[in-house]
C-alpha cells in the first residue's frame, strides 16, 4: 500500500514539474518573440535576416549551441551604449 502512495505522489510531483517547465518555455518563446519584434521594428535586423539565422543554427546545431552563439557574435559587430 505505501509503495503505490509513493508512486502517485511522484507522478504528481512529475506532472507539476511539466507544468513547470511548459510555463518557463512559454515565457522564454514570449521573451524571445518581443525582442525579435523589436529589432525588426528599430530596424536593426530583418526578419529575412533572422530566419536565415535560425536556419544557419539549426542546421548545425550538431556543433552545440554556444559554438553556434560564439560564430554569431563574432561574425557580427554589436554597438554598445
Amino acid at each position: 500500500m505505501q509503495m503505490i502512495s509513493r508512486t502517485t505522489w511522484e507522478q504528481v510531483q512529475l506532472a507539476a514539474s511539466v507544468g513547470d517547465l511548459k510555463d518557463d518555455h512559454y515565457q522564454l518563446l514570449l521573451n524571445v518573440s518581443a525582442m525579435m519584434e523589436l529589432l525588426v521594428e528599430k530596424g536593426v535586423l530583418s526578419r529575412e535576416e533572422i530566419r536565415h539565422k535560425a536556419a544557419f543554427l539549426d542546421g548545425d546545431a550538431s556543433a552545440g549551441a554556444a559554438d553556434a552563439y560564439l560564430r554569431f557574435t563574432s561574425s557580427h559587430s554589436v554597438d554598445r551604449l
